[in-house]
C-alpha cells in the first residue's frame, strides 16, 4: 500500500513540476525580469518527516527483512549565493529534531516475524551544490550530498518461531542485551534540474517551486555496537539517492515569501561485509512536509 502511495506521489510531483512555469507565466508574468539578477536567499522551517526504514538479507539462507516506520519533527534551512547572474551555490540542511520509539519486526519467508523490538530513526542531511541559471527561472544543479542515518534499537523479544528458526540452523536464538545503536555515513555526488519563481520575479504573488535530484553514493561509513561490530567503510559504494520536490506559497515581497514544500526521497546502500561481519542491504524512504520562510535582506 505504501509503495502504491509513493509511486502516486512520486507522478502527482512530476507532473507539477512540469506544469508549474505554464502556471507561474500566467498569474505573475507583469513583475519578470529583464534579465536574471543577483538574487540570493537564506530560510528556515519546520515541518514533519515520515521516514521508512527497510533491511534485508539472505543470512543462513533465510531472506531476513525487517521493517519500521517514525514520523518525527524537521528543521530545514539554507542558504543560496548568487555570485553573477548566472551562476551560484546553496548549503540546505535537513535534520531531525528528536527521534521516536517506534515497533519494528524481523520477517523470514519460512518462519515468519522471528523478532521484534523498538527502534528510534533519524536522520541528517546537509547538500552544497551549485548552479547554473538557464533561463526564466530554471536551472541546473551539482554538487555533494552528506547523508547521515542512525538508529537506536531496544527492548528485544523472541516470539514463537525465533526457537524453530535456530535449530534449522543448529544455532541458538540469543537476543542483544541493551540498547544498539548504528550510523550509517555517505557522501553521494548529486546532479539535478529545478525550476523557482524566485529567480524570475520580484513582485508580490504566487511563488512556485520544483527540482529533482539524483546521485550515487562515492564514500560510506558504518558503524555498529553490536558485539562490538567493527566499523566498515567502503569507497563507490552501491547504491543511489534521489530526490523530488514540490512547493508554492506567497512572496510578500521581493525580501519575504512564506511556502509549503513536499519532499520525496529514496535512498538505496548495497550490502557490506568484512570477515563475518555483514551490514544488510537497506532503504530508506522519506516524505517531508514543511512551512518555511525565505528572505533576503
Amino acid at each position: 500500500m505504501r509503495s502504491d502511495f509513493a509511486s502516486l506521489y512520486l507522478l502527482a510531483a512530476a507532473t507539477l513540476s512540469f506544469s508549474i512555469p505554464s502556471f507561474a507565466n500566467n498569474v505573475s508574468a507583469p513583475g519578470m525580469h529583464e534579465k536574471h539578477e543577483l538574487m540570493s536567499f537564506s530560510y528556515f522551517g519546520l515541518g514533519l518527516d515520515s521516514m521508512t526504514y527497510k533491511e534485508s538479507t539472505n543470512a543462513y539462507g533465510m531472506g531476513i527483512n525487517t521493517k519500521s516506520t517514525a514520523s518525527v519533527p524537521v528543521q530545514r534551512s539554507g542558504a543560496y549565493t548568487a555570485i553573477n547572474d548566472q551562476w551560484g551555490f546553496g548549503i540546505f540542511t535537513v535534520s531531525s529534531l528528536y527521534g521516536e520509539d517506534n515497533p519494528e519486526s524481523w520477517k523470514t519467508k519460512s518462519f515468519g516475524t522471528v523478532q521484534t523490538n523498538d527502534v528510534s530513526l533519524k536522520r541528517t542531511d546537509v547538500t552544497i551544490t551549485g548552479v547554473r541559471q538557464i533561463d526564466n527561472g530554471h536551472y541546473l544543479s551539482g554538487g555533494f550530498n552528506y547523508s547521515d542515518f542512525s538508529f537506536v534499537r531496544s527492548n528485544f523479544k523472541k516470539t514463537s518461531t525465533s526457537d524453530a528458526l535456530a535449530n534449522s540452523v543448529n544455532a541458538t536464538f540469543d537476543l542483544p542485551q541493551g540498547a544498539i545503536s548504528e550510523e550509517s555515513v555517505a557522501l553521494n555526488l548529486m546532479l539535478g534540474y529545478g525550476y523557482d519563481d524566485y529567480f524570475r520575479f520580484e513582485n508580490e504573488g504566487l511563488r512556485t517551486f520544483a527540482s529533482i535530484q539524483a546521485g550515487v553514493p562515492l564514500f560510506r561509513r558504518v558503524s555498529n555496537t553490536n558485539n562490538n561490530n567493527p566499523t566498515l567503510t567502503d569507497f563507490l559504494a552501491s547504491g543511489y539517492k534521489a530526490q523530488l520536490a514540490a512547493g508554492l506559497g506567497w512572496q510578500f515581497s521581493e525580501k519575504l515569501s512564506v511556502n509549503y514544500i513536499s519532499e520525496y526521497s529514496y535512498t538505496k546502500l548495497g550490502e557490506m561485509q568484512e570477515a563475518n561481519v555483514i551490514m544488510p542491504e537497506s532503504t530508506l524512504t522519506n516524505w517531508n512536509n514543511s512551512i518555511i520562510a525565505y528572505w533576503n535582506f
